[in-house]
């Protein structure tokens, strides 16, 4: 596609809030758990690559673990054990109580083979 990286990022991001991906791109399902904070229950539900543009999708679960409010922040996911080339992250719902689930979608550019 020739659209800028950027456009390329959000448009991925649209197709996995609706759950909807084109045939081409590979989709995988790995049900881990990341350690990201304490207060959270990360899991990673979902790989999406892109082949073509060198973009992944990464759709995580996030499960609020603790009885008080708690805030899901971006910055939670700028780590190198999430990726080290992220392009960008959404997140469905950035406020939640006791045990409420959100969605978070992070688009990182792939090592490119040398």
């Amino acid at each position: 596609k020739n659209l800028p990286l950027e456009k390329q990022a959000l448009q991925i991001i649209r197709e996995a809030y609706d759950g909807a991906y084109p045939s081409s791109y590979r989709v995988s399902e790995p049900a881990k758990v990341e350690s990201l904070s304490p207060d959270l229950e990360v899991t990673l539900t979902q790989v999406v690559d892109v082949d073509g543009v060198g973009l992944r999708l990464k759709k995580y679960s996030v499960r609020s673990l603790v009885q008080d409010p708690v805030t899901v922040g971006e910055k939670l996911f700028l780590t190198s054990s999430v990726s080290g080339s992220i392009l960008a992250v959404a997140i469905e719902d950035h406020n939640l109580n006791a045990g409420q689930t959100t969605r978070v979608f992070v688009v990182d550019q792939k090592e490119q083979p040398q």
